[in-house]
């Protein structure tokens, strides 16, 4: 898994985690919008499937810029 990935995978398992707190400034934009994805689950609002690919795209590419 590359580093890009687990900021995803673990933005997103924490945001499924009622209890774990929102991220700050020191986690990546991934972890963040992966986190976000994750709470919109639980608040049973998903964010749209297209909208939060773009967004990932968009981060990845700033990432590997």
């Amino acid at each position: 898994m590359s580093d890009i990935e687990r900021e995803f995978w673990e933005g997103y398992s924490d945001g499924r985690n009622p209890i774990a707190p929102y991220p700050g400034d020191n986690r990546s934009e991934a972890y963040r919008h992966s986190f976000e994805v994750g709470r919109a689950e639980l608040a049973g609002k998903p964010i749209p499937a297209q909208v939060s690919r773009d967004r990932a795209a968009a981060i990845e590419a700033r990432w590997n810029a």
